[in-house]
């Protein structure tokens, strides 16, 4: 069980008050030498937390900080390498982040998160025969990783391997029927297949799955402007700028519509 700290810290500040005013008191029958004695001890105590604080305020600052710090502290827990590699690839910081993943199996040669997250790298730099590999072993270590099989879907997909990447999103559906992604793919592949009203039917079931999902809600969109349903697509495509302000091809769509 997890316990968020934070909710402690308003209940315990009446238990600490009442701490310290005993203390006072108890040392008020003390003469007033030691009294200083305490007075001062207590001062340096202060200061040392304070101090503290504040450099653990400085780790907790981004994802980044806070697993540098749990990697400084912990090198061999393969959890802070594989979670450290994951906020350098969202920093994008891919080298850094590889190094990291590489750590993890190092550890532990059998984690497939680490070689699910490898894949996703090299699929980011290019790199698709490498991301294929890393991806394959992923699934090899744990066959019902939906994940890995959606990952491997999209580097099927961008080699032209269409119908690889229709079987692998197939799989990781079979495996997370919640997981949205391979719903957008395959609703993705089915559009530019010309099969809208198939593409419509799994990209609904994404976009419910997974409501800010802005890419689903673009693909939507797509779906109804091919079958001239104008004011549904504007709204899909309002829904994805809403859900990501910087989605450049959802503000060209919808500036294009029709008025």
């Amino acid at each position: 069980m997890v316990i968020d700290e934070y909710r402690l810290y308003l209940p315990s500040a009446g238990v600490f008050s009442a701490l310290a005013a005993s203390i006072f008191l108890l040392f008020g029958v003390f003469d007033n030498k030691r009294m200083k004695i305490f007075a001062a001890g207590a001062l340096i105590l202060v200061a040392v937390l304070v101090v503290t604080t504040y450099r653990r305020n400085d780790v907790w600052q981004s994802k980044i900080s806070l697993w540098e710090d749990v990697v400084r502290k912990s090198p061999q827990l393969v959890y802070s390498r594989n979670n450290l590699g994951f906020a350098y690839m969202e920093a994008e910081r891919f080298d850094d982040a590889v190094r990291q993943f590489q750590a993890a199996l190092a550890i532990k040669p059998d984690h497939d998160s680490a070689y699910n997250n490898l894949g996703l790298i090299y699929a980011k730099q290019g790199l698709l025969d490498q991301a294929e590999q890393a991806l394959r072993m992923a699934i090899k270590l744990k066959p019902d990783n939906a994940r890995a099989y959606n990952n491997l879907g999209v580097v099927y997909a961008t080699q032209g391997r269409i119908d690889e990447a229709m079987q692998a999103f197939q799989s990781a559906r079979k495996f997370n029927a919640y997981l949205a992604d391979p719903h957008n793919n395959i609703g993705l592949i089915h559009l530019q297949q010309g099969r809208v009203s198939e593409a419509e039917q799994v990209l609904k079931t994404a976009t419910r799955l997974s409501p800010d999902y802005a890419k689903a809600h673009f693909n939507l969109g797509q779906v109804y402007e091919q079958q001239g349903r104008v004011e549904e697509a504007g709204e899909e495509y309002r829904t994805a700028l809403r859900l990501d302000p910087s989605y450049v091809r959802a503000r060209t769509k919808l500036e294009g519509l029709p008025q």
